[in-house]
């Protein structure tokens, strides 16, 4: 009887043993495939930061070279120059020859102060396409942040003739082409940048901001080069200020005193469906001059017949 009891109490001892030991075994196993797991996690994780490093240092690789193409056209073909203590304005000297031999669509230069915006502007009639894509060299990203050009919108005549001038910019992350005008929707950004030039080979128009609106990027109607009336380019005037976002301080003049109107528009980064566009009005052209005698045209003078009387002014002055 003892016999048979010692032999019962034995094999349910190597029945536990069997079975701890087959469930140490399941244990090792179990650590062993999540080790395996982490193992393969982890070379995953390395693989994959790796390759977001690379990609960001792409990124980070195209930002700096596309900022370093207009860095070099800025400086070796503007020169900016304090006014005389009797002027409040900047003197420009731009190497238009140089320019054009790189790109023959240069129609102009646009400089804000205090600001990164000192670009050269390109046209090409009834297109508004090419240049997104393309910088002043004509240069194309194939991967990486697109810094496009600064341009005249095709529907506008090259030569700045027409009442109002729309021109575009790529709205870059890095704080590049025309990103800065996302924050003039805020009154204290807007009014702290109130003065920009747009320069010509024909002299420079002498800018005041007086609106900053938000709309629709689907919407073609704000571009309208020409007025049919004079009151149709108030009635426009009116209109972008009723919808604009900022109090300009000191208050711009009535609709009725701002002619040569300029707009400045990039996308909006939270919402592509939108653009922030920023208008001017000319307070004065400043005609090109080998002698430096200015003979500034105020903004009175800018009303339908402005474009001629530049243009005159202009050739009068080379004669």
């Amino acid at each position: 009887m003892v016999d048979k009891r010692n032999a019962s109490e034995e094999s349910e001892q190597l029945g536990r043993e069997a079975y701890g030991s087959a469930e140490a075994k399941a244990k090792r196993k179990k650590r062993k495939k999540k080790r395996r797991l982490w193992t393969v996690v982890f070379w995953v994780a390395i693989v994959v930061l790796v390759g977001c490093g690379g990609v960001l240092g792409a990124l980070l690789w195209s930002y700096h070279q596309g900022d370093a193409v207009y860095t070099d056209l800025a400086a070796d073909n503007l020169q900016v120059m304090e006014p005389a203590a009797d002027e409040g304005d900047l003197v420009f000297s731009v190497d238009w020859d140089a320019l054009r031999a790189i790109n023959e669509d240069l129609v102009g230069w646009v400089y804000m102060p205090d600001t990164p915006i000192s670009y050269p502007i390109v046209h090409r009639d009834g297109d508004d396409q090419y240049y997104l894509h393309r910088n002043f060299n004509k240069e194309s990203s194939q991967f990486g942040a697109e810094h496009g050009a600064i341009m005249l919108s095709g529907d506008n005549t090259a030569d700045f003739s027409d009442e109002l001038n729309f021109i575009y910019g790529h709205n870059l992350y890095n704080g590049g082409m025309f990103h800065v005008l996302e924050g003039f929707i805020n009154s204290d950004e807007f009014n702290a940048h109130r003065r920009l030039y747009v320069i010509t080979p024909e002299g420079t128009y002498v800018l005041n901001t007086f609106a900053a609106i938000q709309w629709p990027a689907n919407d073609a109607s704000i571009v309208q080069p020409n007025f049919e009336t004079p009151e149709d380019e108030v009635a426009y005037i009116q209109n972008i200020e009723s919808e604009s976002r900022v109090t300009p301080d000191p208050a711009a003049p009535a609709p009725e005193e701002m002619h040569k109107l300029f707009a400045f528009a990039t996308c909006w980064n939270q919402n592509t469906n939108y653009r922030r566009i920023v208008f001017a009005y000319t307070e004065k052209f400043v005609p090109a001059s080998a002698s430096g005698d200015s003979g500034n045209i105020d903004a009175t003078d800018m009303g339908e017949d402005a474009a001629s009387e530049i243009t005159e002014d202009a050739e009068e002055r080379k004669e």
